[in-house]
């Protein structure tokens, strides 16, 4: 099985939000637990919340919003709204 990269995750968040945009959706918002389980979760073994929020953040424009942030940065709950 392939092994997951941030670069892979960033290609599944764009894609995601690709879809919302065909769908005629206004925004998507995505936590990083929803990102890491489409990309396999610990079934990669190597796919972790950091990976997934790295690219969530890299992905972040300057008129999208964080809903909520966990204190350190990173993990499960991170939720960012893109707006399409």
């Amino acid at each position: 099985m392939e092994r997951v990269s941030t670069e892979s995750i960033k290609k599944v968040v764009l894609s995601l939000k690709q879809q919302a945009k065909n769908n005629n959706l206004k925004y998507i918002v995505l936590t990083s637990k929803e990102v890491r389980d489409i990309v396999g979760g610990y079934v990669n073994g190597n796919t972790r919340y950091t990976m997934c929020c790295r690219a969530m953040y890299f992905l972040k424009g300057n008129a999208d919003e964080i809903i909520y942030a966990p204190p350190k940065g990173n993990g499960s709950r991170l939720k960012i709204k893109y707006y399409l």
